[in-house]
Order: structure tokens, then sequence, then C-alpha cells
């Protein structure tokens, strides 16, 4: 048993339930993989997905990624939130309110405001394409093994999805914000990891592409 992988699967589990109050599942084709996918469309925001690979008997590790977005009229920023865990430590922790149409958004300073003051045992630093697109007070956090760091990502991550649920979707405007959004996705598929770890579990090129194009971060014509 590994107290990370347990708790990581109960904050999973969690986060669902709270998609799940909120919006409508859509399927989109999306359960065909054999790894968990959950996409969920509201009235208040355009797009959730929760991705879950649990490969804990076959490579030692459990990965989550989530992500929302917002309306394409909605200035709201982009909810982005990914774990990487081994058995006895998160190796990776990532998670933002990515600006779309408004630096000065009433979430981002939320995001601020409540982020400014952890502190973490090791920073990650951001790769390029990284830093293109998500905010400075973005969550960067690697070899999180301790109770308290743990108990912290948890807090936070269910706190911060309580607001941004609340909160989404309160900003319309008479202006589309598609170019925001496929600027975000478009950078966030040149992050080869994601992919890479796929495949090493077993899954075939072309259909890792295909997921990360059409499900992972799919850009919208407008």
């Amino acid at each position: 048993m590994s107290f990370i992988f347990d708790n990581m699967s109960n904050l999973a589990d969690e986060l669902i339930k709270k998609l799940e109050k909120t919006g409508d599942p859509i399927d989109q084709g999306v359960n065909k993989f054999k790894w968990t996918n959950r996409i969920f469309r509201a009235k208040n925001y355009r797009r959730a997905h929760i991705e879950v690979l649990d490969v804990r008997d076959t490579k030692k590790m459990w990965i989550m990624h989530i992500c929302i977005f917002p309306h394409l009229d909605d200035s709201s920023p982009i909810f982005g939130f990914d774990v990487i865990c081994g058995a006895n430590k998160i190796t990776g922790v990532f998670h933002d309110y990515s600006i779309t149409g408004d630096k000065d958004h009433f979430m981002v300073k939320w995001f601020q405001q409540m982020s400014k003051d952890l502190v973490w045992k090791k920073d990650r630093e951001l790769p390029d394409w990284g830093k293109r697109i998500f905010s400075t007070y973005m969550i960067a956090a690697g070899n999180v093994n301790t109770d308290d760091e743990l108990e912290k990502i948890i807090d936070f991550s269910i706190k911060s999805m309580d607001y941004y649920l609340e909160a989404v979707g309160t900003t319309i405007h008479n202006t589309c914000f598609a170019k925001e959004h496929n600027y975000y996705c478009k950078n966030q598929k040149i992050n080869e990891h994601t992919p890479r770890f796929l495949i090493n579990c077993g899954y075939a090129e072309e259909e890792v592409k295909h997921f990360t194009d059409r499900y992972l971060f799919p850009e919208v014509t407008v």
C-alpha cells in the first residue's frame, strides 16, 4: 500500500464528484480509451476534462490531469491541475489559473492571494512553453513526500476547484477568446512528457497523438 497513491486516488474521486454535481457528462468518444477520462459541460463552463492514468501495478506511477475551459465569451482563466506520483513521492504537481482575456480578472487575483504563501521544498522550473501560458503565480513543485506538503496540495486543490466552479461564467463579454484558448492548447501540446509516458505504457503513438489532439487539448474553430 502507498500513502501517496491512496490519498491521490481519494482526491481524484472527490474532484470528479464536484464535476458531476456542476456539469453534464459528455462522451465525445473518449470512453474508448483504456484509462479513466471524464468530460463535462455546464452552463458556466465550456469543457472540463479529468484524466486518471493508474499504472500502480505495472509502472509504480499514478497521474491525474484536470483542465477546465470557460465558455469562449468568458474572460475567466483556465483551470489546470496536474499531479504525477510515484509510490513514495509526488514527482510533480502543477496548478494554475491561466490567464486568457483579463490579466486582472478577480479569479486570477484570488489565486494569486491564496497561493502566495505556499512554500515548497523543491520548486519546479517551467519549460519555455509553460512560461508562455502559465501565470507567474502558478504552483509548480516536485519531490513532495511529507505529510505537510501532501495536505497542502489536497486542501488547496479542493478549495481552488470549489472556488473556480462557483466563480467561472460570471464575466461574459461581447468578445470571443478562442484565440487565447487555442494558444493555451497549442503550447500544452508541446509538452512531450504525457505522450511519452502513454507510449511507454504500451499505447500506440498514433493513438496517443489522436488522444492529445482530440481530447486532451482540443482546439476550437469559430
